[in-house]
């Protein structure tokens, strides 16, 4: 069972793996369109 604390890192970690992916995806469609 996790405490607040890890639920908080588990949380941020997501959020930047998302903000990151979003970047590669936009990246990606950029290259496709060019």
């Amino acid at each position: 069972m996790m405490g607040p604390r890890g639920i908080e890192d588990l949380f941020w970690k997501v959020q930047i793996n998302r903000d990151i992916l979003d970047l590669v995806f936009h990246m990606c469609i950029g290259l496709l369109k060019s």
